[in-house]
């Protein structure tokens, strides 16, 4: 590991985010000759990848404009500023939310699916033309990040406020009845928030796992998120029992830990009481055209840039309708085979 900061800056950056308890790093050697990244290393606290990212954003913030989607890198001493875009020129800054942190480039599968069933169910109660559904779709397939289109849909039907309360429920009772994996999936998303923001998985592996996550959930097999990066060796066994439960799993401690000034205030979760309602709509009609496989695809429109050059190239490969060939190939593949 070339160009390492000292160990005291090393150190105060594991503390910061509490990556590494303090009382643990105190029970290091003082007299090796290894540098601190080198012992946390050997120690299995974190990846090489996770430590490399630590140094490089030592003194920085990896940022996304919200405009282009294009990711840039400013100094934390100048996190408040307006500074200009390097791929799209506009002045962007943290204050107003012009530009956000990684968190922004993490996709949402299961949003995608839900807004899905609640505008056909929404069309087929006669609250949205077909006309007004298909340009609903069309403007919320290019948002990012992805936004519930039940808000759009409360905008323009402001008076069947009453029956679109009741469409969210049938949305949620139907998708859990043929997915009842699906709240694993919501949580899962979350956790990818997590891991992107504090730089501890690449942007596009993240996108890649949960968009292959959503494929096997649609077969009635699916792993967590954590488990399958553990299992690739992308986040270490201390990762697991011991950072994440502290600091994750803890709803008040992931709360400020997605809060804490310069970054961003994470949006409240929409935690949804369970609905058993019969089913008024056909199963096959309300999900013939709708699957795990659609969703996932789209959920690779948008991918991040290579970690080690995560600076250079071009926005548009950020922005929705850049389709990844290869799972489009394999979703044909699986259709055809069916």
């Amino acid at each position: 590991m070339s160009n390492l900061p000292t160990d005291d800056k090393f150190r105060e950056a594991l503390i910061d985010d509490d990556l590494v308890l303090s009382s643990e790093l105190d029970a290091l050697p003082g007299d090796s000759e290894e540098s601190l990244p080198h012992q946390v290393l050997r120690a299995g606290w974190l990846t090489a990848y996770q430590i490399k990212n630590i140094c490089k954003h030592i003194d920085e913030l990896s940022l996304v404009c919200v405009k282009c989607k294009g990711r840039f890198r400013v100094p934390k001493t100048r996190a408040a500023e307006k500074i200009p875009c390097p791929h799209c020129s506009v002045p962007v800054s943290l204050s107003d939310q012009s530009c956000s942190l990684n968190e922004i480039l993490i996709n949402n599968p299961p949003l995608h699916l839900t807004n899905q069933v609640f505008l056909k169910l929404a069309v087929k109660l006669g609250i949205v033309l077909p006309s007004e559904g298909e340009d609903l779709r069309l403007a919320h397939a290019d948002l990012v990040p992805p936004a519930p289109i039940e808000e759009a849909i409360r905008q323009t039907a402001p008076d069947r406020s009453g029956e679109l309360d009741l469409l969210r429920k049938k949305c949620d009772a139907s998708i859990r009845k043929k997915y009842p994996q699906f709240d694993k999936l919501v949580d899962d998303v979350e956790l990818a928030r997590f891991l992107a923001r504090h730089l501890l998985v690449s942007i596009q592996i993240l996108n890649d796992t949960l968009a292959d996550q959503l494929l096997q959930a649609g077969k009635d097999n699916i792993l967590s998120l954590r488990s399958i990066l553990h299992d690739k060796k992308l986040l270490t066994s201390y990762q697991l029992e011991s950072y994440l439960p502290r600091y994750f799993d803890s709803l008040s401690r992931r709360t400020w830990a997605m809060s804490r000034d310069p970054l961003q205030r994470i949006n409240a979760r929409n935690i949804l009481d369970e609905f058993d309602c019969e089913e008024d709509f056909d199963e096959e009609d309300l999900f013939g055209e709708l699957s795990f496989q659609e969703a996932a695809s789209r959920e690779l429109q948008i991918l991040s840039l290579d970690p080690d050059d995560e600076e250079e190239g071009d926005p548009e490969d950020f922005r929705p309708g850049n389709l990844v060939k290869k799972y489009g190939e394999q979703v044909i593949r699986e259709d055809s085979d069916e």
